[in-house]
């Protein structure tokens, strides 16, 4: 029951960042929702990645990165491999937010103590609603 729930959640968070994220249009690649905000720095991290891996700002020569780059040197990865950079953004996205959503739902059945014996159905299925 659990994997089909990640599957049918790793769908769905597909599904929905690819309608939010970068989309090929006849001017060139389109944003939408508030994506915007931070897209462009997040970018700049990916293409810096593909080209060479560097531990700095790409826009501030020199400085050291104290920023958590594991998603986008992750993202740069699949950009490396083939993976066009709008699908390799929406496969990142939902990969870490089905990853959040499992260790949300791991944590939760942890606070409630065991799923076993008593109650255990109705442990893993309040675990599910948070």
């Amino acid at each position: 029951m659990l994997v089909g729930l990640l599957l049918a959640s790793l769908v769905l968070f597909g599904i929905l960042n690819y309608h939010v994220n970068l989309k090929s249009g006849p001017e060139g690649l389109y944003s939408s929702g508030s994506s915007w905000g931070d897209l462009a720095f997040h970018l700049s991290l990916i293409t810096s990645f593909t080209q060479q891996v560097k531990l700095e700002y790409p826009i501030f020569a020199g400085q050291s990165l104290g920023y958590p780059f594991a998603y986008d040197f992750f993202t740069a990865v699949l950009v490396k491999t083939g993976l066009e950079l709008p699908f390799a953004l929406t496969l990142t996205n939902a990969l870490f937010t089905t990853a959040f959503a499992a260790l949300l739902y791991l944590l939760s059945l942890k606070i409630m103590g065991s799923a076993g014996g008593e109650n255990g159905e109705r442990k893993r299925k309040a675990a599910l609603l948070v």
